[in-house]
């Protein structure tokens, strides 16, 4: 019950604050609570909140679907093959602490301020989590989950391993899995 209470006093403090802020500013980009709340119960009655709570979750589910499009293949693949490893990871290490929405201005000035803009910085945010995962998967596996293109009719040319996928390795079931990854040297994913 004491975490509730706590939770409850700092919603409380935290709208208190917000209404106190919105005063001191006298703004319209900062409006009080209950502007806000009627806005929010005007939108929910005429069906505008709905709209745009599906045009966002569309975007962002386009964006997942590109930056994983490009970055599984791309991490199975470098995980797979030590030299691409190689190449590869310094540009994923020093691009990813990079704030990506300190990139907006730029997206917007490449592609417009659309929705494509907005989709690929999505995209460019979980590209970069993801493709950081993806190689650690499968540079330890055993030789027998790893398929070579021409056994599995794919077109990659010769040499180029991929991880069979999807699989589950026996550690992953339990709950200690990303102990066992980073002791491994594995990047650890949570």
């Amino acid at each position: 019950m004491g975490r509730k209470r706590d939770i409850f006093i700092a919603g409380i403090v935290l709208l208190c604050l917000w209404e106190v802020s919105s005063l001191l500013l006298g703004s319209m980009a900062l409006p009080e609570p209950w502007v806000v709340l009627i806005d929010v119960f005007r939108k929910i009655s005429d069906g505008s909140l709905l709209d745009d709570l599906a045009i966002s979750s569309l975007r962002a589910l386009l964006g997942i679907f590109l930056a994983l499009a490009a970055a599984v293949p791309l991490g199975l693949v470098s995980g797979a093959e030590e030299p691409l490893r190689r190449r590869l990871s310094p540009f994923i290490f020093l691009l990813y602490p990079i704030p990506h929405v300190v990139l907006l201005p730029l997206i917007i000035i490449l592609f417009g301020i659309g929705n494509f803009s907005k989709i690929f910085l999505i995209a460019l945010i979980v590209f970069f989590s993801d493709s950081r995962y993806h190689p650690g998967r499968c540079q330890n596996d055993p030789p027998e989950l790893l398929l070579f293109p021409a056994d599995a009719g794919g077109l990659a040319p010769a040499g180029i391993r991929t991880c069979d996928f999807p699989r589950l390795p026996a550690e992953d079931t339990d709950s200690n899995a990303n102990l066992h990854r980073h002791r491994r040297g594995d990047p650890v994913f949570c």
